[in-house]
């Protein structure tokens, strides 16, 4: 026995191997089995869900197609030239016949468009000064479709065509249950909206779709955005899911096609696809149950003797894979000591197969990295010397950089030599050239800043204020101005140079091409956790089409159109700073004003360097 087992544990792994792979053999033999039953029920149910995808294609088509015509017709009313001269002539009139005259030129219209469309139980015009319908149906006694929700849905929304949910009609003495679609339009003359209204038979349109799907164990329905209900499923089942919101936001929100859900012990093979022509999903439903019920005795009998053989053949297989494992395990080990404890001692390994040769070119390998180890320290020296060298050179090469750039820059000499000017003018008696120069002095140092990109918004707005002292200087009384800040707001930081730009062009292209005397307001604020900062002007305003075509290009942070330089300079340093979120807003009135609002966070001295290094903010 004893030379069987050095006989065992000398032979090569080859050898184990063959034994191990005899007795997967009588594993697999058995697991055949089993693997039968899988076989058959996958391709069983990927056969229910390519017939499931025809299904739902087909249903998604048809109601796609539907639905369509129904928004169509609505469509075709408001295009028909009877309709829209009658409800134009109803609107602008004065006369009191005006209400019968159109009755008789409009209920014909909506008719006809809902007797060629089975689905629509009722049309519906509203308008600010009279209700249509069909004449198929009597409206509620004193219903007012501006009380109803309805009107609140449109009130709400900015969309031309809505879907409101389903409810029960209240508009026609019916009371049917109906999916409403509304179509907002307007008379050109007449400011107020109308609204086309069809209400789609909830009972008609779920009828349509039971009839599609006739699979035992299968249904499928439509819900809206907000995933309420636009048609009945046919069985409780499927209403019961429906109304569960974590089963439908599953549904709803699945990465693939066909997903499986589980409910009330049961499992469900679903599918959502969204339709193009309305803000619906159509929801598929399909047991489980129904697909593989035939195949689950089968597969319990299956189970049940592979677990029988698969227990009396585990014993034998785990001591054999024992055998082969352990020692494996052992250098595992002693690998990880080497990697994560430094332990440099070799693997001992006292027979001569694989893995005796795997442990002597582990034990190799350790005194490879031995003298690896040494050569690296010695390399770290070597680059850590260079690296300081460098570094040395580098701060020397900054210091020579910075010196070069002060001799070429030295704002203290303009600042002197404006000075001077004053002084001289003040002597001269020139008052306007002195206060002149000492704004231009107070605008040079701000811009300069010492080569800072964020000052405070008090900086700011000496700045400007001194850029506007000398345009008034140079336009006289053709020019006014007001500066309102709050003074909490002073000590705030901001990007600088960002209202001259704005003031300026307010002054290019406001106070120069009015006639009258211009006036430019400075106003800046916090409001709702932002620094606002607008500059208003009294000019002639910006004409509707370039006002949306620069409003389009700031919100894009370019310009596209190649106008207004100065304003998206402004508008990209500030995106650059702090984010996509801030920036420069444009509004104007034609013919009355123009107002650059700016919007930048509310950021204190500490919180600059979140937003500049420590160099840029000059701190």
């Amino acid at each position: 026995m004893r030379k069987f087992l050095d006989a065992y544990r000398n032979a090569r792994l080859r050898t184990k191997l063959g034994l191990l792979v005899l007795t997967m053999l009588l594993v697999v033999l058995l697991a055949c089995q089993a693997a039968l039953y899988q076989y058959v029920a996958s391709a069983t149910k990927q056969q229910a869900e390519n017939t499931a995808g025809a299904t739902l294609t087909q249903i998604q088509t048809y109601m796609d197609a539907k639905l369509r015509n129904v928004v169509e017709r609505l469509f075709y009313i408001r295009l028909d030239p009877s309709f829209s001269d009658a409800v134009a002539d109803y609107l602008l009139s004065d006369q009191d016949s005006a209400s019968g005259v159109a009755m008789s030129l409009l209920s014909p219209c909506l008719s006809l468009h809902k007797v060629t469309e089975p689905l629509i139980s009722s049309v519906f015009l509203y308008t600010p000064k009279g209700d249509f319908t069909d004449m198929g149906v009597l409206t509620s006694p004193g219903y007012s479709f501006e009380a109803s929700a309805l009107w609140t849905q449109l009130e709400q929304s900015e969309e031309d065509i809505l879907w409101a949910p389903i409810q029960q009609d209240e508009i026609f003495i019916t009371h049917r249950e109906v999916l409403p679609v509304m179509y907002r339009f307007s008379v050109d003359g007449y400011g107020s909206p109308c609204v086309l209204l069809a209400n789609i038979d909830v009972a008609r349109f779920t009828s349509y779709l039971q009839d599609i799907v006739s699979q035992d164990g299968s249904d499928v329905f439509l819900v809206d955005e907000n995933g309420r209900l636009m048609t009945h499923p046919k069985s409780g089942i499927s209403q019961a899911v429906a109304a569960d919101a974590v089963q439908m936001e599953k549904i709803l929100g699945a990465s693939q096609e066909f997903t499986e859900i589980e409910f009330e012990n049961q499992k469900y093979l679903t599918a959502s696809r969204p339709l193009a022509s309305a803000p619906a999903t159509l929801i598929y439903l399909q047991s489980e149950k129904a697909i593989v019920g035939q195949l689950r005795d089968i597969r319990n009998v299956f189970f049940v003797v592979s677990l029988v053989a698969g227990l009396a053949l585990l014993l034998a297989l785990l001591r054999l894979v024992q055998s082969v494992t352990q020692p494996l395990s052992r250098l595992a080990q002693r690998m990880h000591s080497v990697e994560y404890q430094n332990d440099m001692n070799g693997f001992v390994y006292p027979y001569k197969n694989e893995i005796g040769a795997l442990a002597q070119s582990f034990n190799s390998m350790l005194a490879h990295i031995h003298t690896l180890l040494e050569e690296k320290e010695h390399y770290i020296a070597r680059l850590q010397e260079e690296k300081e060298r460098v570094s040395l050179e580098q701060q020397l090469k900054r210091r020579a950089e910075l010196k070069a750039l002060q001799a070429q820059i030295n704002p203290h000499f303009l600042y002197n030599t404006l000075d001077s000017i004053r002084w001289k003018a003040e002597k001269a008696g020139e008052r306007d050239i002195s206060c002149m120069t000492t704004a231009l002095a107070t605008l040079f140092r701000i811009g300069l800043s010492r080569g800072r990109e964020i000052i405070t918004v008090q900086q700011e707005m000496e700045h400007v204020h001194s850029y506007l002292q000398i345009q008034k200087l140079r336009y006289g009384e053709k020019l006014n101005y007001e500066i309102s800040i709050q003074e909490e707001i002073l000590p705030l930081y901001t990007v600088k140079l960002i209202l001259q730009p704005l003031v300026e062009n307010a002054i290019y292209h406001g106070v120069k091409e009015s006639e009258e005397n211009g006036f430019i307001r400075i106003t800046g604020c916090a409001k709702e956790g932002r620094l606002e900062l607008c500059v208003e002007d009294n000019g002639p305003g910006i004409p509707p089409a370039k006002l949306a075509m620069l409003q389009a290009d700031l919100a894009r942070g370019l310009s596209v159109s190649g106008e207004g330089y100065g304003i998206f300079n402004v508008n990209e340093r500030i995106r650059l700073y702090f984010g996509a979120e801030y920036g420069l807003k444009l509004t104007s009135e034609y013919g009355k004003s123009t107002t650059a609002t700016v919007q930048l966070p509310c950021i204190g001295e500490n919180e600059v360097e979140q937003y500049v290094s420590l160099i840029d903010s000059g701190r």
